[in-house]
């Protein structure tokens, strides 16, 4: 990758095998149409699948690379398609490079379900599988230009969800998001998890690229309007981060990329308003303060007028109102019964009464391994959920002289496919 400015070390793949590798670009990629690539691939992949506790495998858009990473230059992979053609092949080239990343995906899906079968895979597409698809879809063509024929893998189940990139605004000409997640579930033949990819982070950026965060909550309320739409998944990670303790990266648009502050920070100078200064007024009193050589501060403060930019307090905004209003209340992965749907046992569960609330212990009664345990309680006409660790054996509900008593106890327990068990139903203990 081009970040990566340190040197190669003796064992890349590159050095050891640069027959497998096509420079394209700045970047450096390992060519599909090589079966030794492949299988390179799917070794690294088994072997993190096999040595680890993984929930999961998730590939992105990249199969082929975009052809603006080399200016539109074509793949150089002359060398394989000669091979392939002395070896067969009697197609077009296109449906050649398509043939090798079906190839992988497929193989990579069986060899993770014969191995371990619990362990999800799933890919995020490039959102628009072709032009014209659903009618009247313009852009990008990932089944003409990456290769990527993201509806073939979920027609034939070699994903266990896709999360198609619908990065689109609810109203987008072209490509609005309804129609799009409309058209990859009726898509969707063997009944596999579809979950929308929402840019997430746009709510973040500046100018143009700002949306609203009433965007982002409109597109999961039409997700979940949609059966065949299981859950969301939202790009990236940085918007749903909190903001304190950190500082903007300069230079970026996007006012979620935030970097960590240390506890204690040693700093000469300080950039305030484009002017670098090294002193601060300190206080009421406008003690002058000198930032030296060896000054630790915890943190720094520059009051704007008129309070943070749009971009920072939507989102803001948007962690308030995913908190309170669209993710209020904990959920399950969903299950997937394709992989099993055999559910675990009745767990056992008994309920001891203590000052503070309830304490709960929690055994499975068979043999399969526990994820999650589902905790449901039910007080003052209202249902309580709480999604616990599979690992615990106790856990406390917690109980203050306000709340009212808890009528019924519902426990189930969940393994790692997501299905659930029928639950216990503890006896509850009398108040003192």
């Amino acid at each position: 990758h081009p970040a990566d400015s340190s040197a190669r070390a003796p064992t890349h793949v590159s050095n050891q095998h640069p027959s497998w590798v096509r420079e394209y670009g700045d970047y450096l990629w390992l060519d599909p149409g090589v079966p030794a690539a492949r299988d390179h691939t799917h070794r690294v992949i088994m072997d993190v699948v096999r040595r680890y506790d993984i929930d999961g495998v998730h590939f992105d858009d990249y199969f082929y690379p975009y052809p603006s990473y080399a200016d539109g230059a074509p793949f150089p992979d002359s060398a394989s398609w000669a091979r392939a053609r002395r070896n067969g092949w009697e197609g077009s080239r296109e449906n050649w490079r398509r043939h090798n990343v079906n190839r992988l995906v497929r193989r990579v899906y069986r060899s993770i379900k014969e191995t371990k079968p619990h362990v999800t895979f799933g890919i995020s597409p490039f959102g628009i599988w072709r032009p014209d698809h659903p009618p009247g879809t313009r852009g990008f063509d990932a089944y003409d230009r990456l290769y990527a024929d993201a509806r073939t893998w979920i027609r034939e189940g070699w994903v266990d969800y896709l999360a198609p990139q619908l990065y689109y605004r609810i109203d987008q000409f072209g490509y609005a998001y309804p129609e799009m997640l409309r058209w990859w579930i009726e898509q969707n033949e063997e009944g596999r998890h579809v979950w929308p990819g929402l840019y997430t982070s746009r709510v973040g950026m500046a100018g143009d690229q700002h949306w609203s965060d009433r965007q982002i909550l409109g597109q999961i309320y039409t997700a979940r309007s949609h059966s065949g739409a299981t859950g969301q998944i939202h790009f990236s990670m940085t918007a749903l981060m909190p903001p304190p303790d950190s500082v903007l990266v300069s230079g970026s648009s996007d006012t979620t990329r935030l970097a960590p502050v240390p506890d204690t920070l040693r700093a000469d100078s300080v950039l305030v308003g484009g002017r670098l200064v090294d002193s601060l007024d300190v206080g009421p009193a406008g003690i002058d303060s000198t930032v030296g050589d060896t000054a630790e501060i915890d943190s720094v403060s520059v009051v704007r007028e008129g309070g943070p930019p749009r971009a920072l307090r939507a989102t803001r905004r948007l962690q308030e109102r995913l908190r309170t209003e669209a993710y209020a209340t904990p959920a399950l992965v969903p299950a997937s019964p394709w992989l099993d749907d055999d559910p675990p046992d009745r767990p056992s569960v008994t309920a001891r009464r203590r000052d503070t609330g309830l304490r709960l212990r929690l055994a499975p009664s068979g043999d399969e391994h526990v994820q999650w345990w589902l905790v449901r309680r039910y007080r003052d006409g209202t249902w309580e959920t709480d999604v616990v660790p599979g690992r615990r054996r106790t856990y406390d509900l917690s109980a203050s002289g306000e709340d009212a008593p808890i009528e019924a106890l519902l426990v189930s327990a969940v393994d790692r496919v997501g299905t659930v068990s029928t639950p216990a139903a503890p006896d509850l203990p009398r108040s003192r």
